[in-house]
């Protein structure tokens, strides 16, 4: 999925298109920690690993929330205007010519990746930064069987450590994806390849052999 019209930042092929936006944003939500890539002096891109939430109706296309250390150069972007890309890679692995019908082919790699444009704006308001940092905990203490809070922290250590971060929030405004699943093999060389990681087992290959299958042309 792209905007019309505009150009994009990343080769794609129209086999490895995925035109649903709910799509794209499963992906987010399932491999949210993703790179934020914004530019830098003397044309060398700063990056920052981060770990993102996505508002989802937020937008013609969601919202992302994060937040990055104050001394990170990069919050200097974060001033509503410059564009910056959030990169969200999913599962990836090595595909075997040894898995298709026939073994006269190439190796290739399969991967699941989305690339989400905008123009971050710093989030001033304390007590907004407050409700990020407690949603951003919320949602990854999921599972712990007694779940951490930002409640728990103690009002000085919150006071010591809110001023060395900068939380933002960027809509995002041209939304792409790659869905690199085999769309463009015959069927019986996805179902080799899908048999292929499943039988080799790691939690990519899991994971990739699932989505290939949700991804088979219909």
């Amino acid at each position: 999925m792209t905007t019309t019209g505009a150009p994009r930042s990343i080769y794609l092929p129209r086999a490895f298109e995925a035109p649903d936006l709910a799509d794209l944003h499963d992906l987010i939500d399932a491999h949210s920690f993703g790179m934020l890539i914004a530019p830098g002096e003397d044309g060398v891109p700063m990056i920052a690993h981060l770990p993102f939430l996505l508002e989802r109706d937020s937008g013609p296309h969601g919202t992302l929330l994060a937040h990055v250390a104050r001394a990170n150069p990069i919050r200097r972007a974060l001033d509503g205007s410059t564009p910056i890309l959030a990169v969200f890679r999913g599962p990836h692995g090595y595909i075997s010519p040894g898995w298709y019908a026939s073994r006269d082919d190439v190796p290739t790699w399969n991967y699941a990746v989305v690339h989400a444009h905008g123009a971050p704006r710093a989030i001033e308001d304390h007590d907004a930064l407050l409700a990020l940092l407690a949603r951003l905990s919320d949602v990854n203490e999921r599972g712990q069987p007694e779940p951490w809070s930002l409640a728990e922290l103690s009002p000085e250590k919150r006071s010591a450590l809110l001023p060395a971060i900068v939380g933002f929030s960027m809509e995002i405004t041209r939304i792409e994806a790659k869905l690199k699943l085999s769309q463009n093999r015959r069927p019986e060389d996805r179902d080799g390849a899908i048999a292929g990681l499943r039988a080799r087992g790691t939690p990519d290959d899991r994971a990739l052999a699932e989505v290939m299958e949700r991804a088979r042309p219909r």
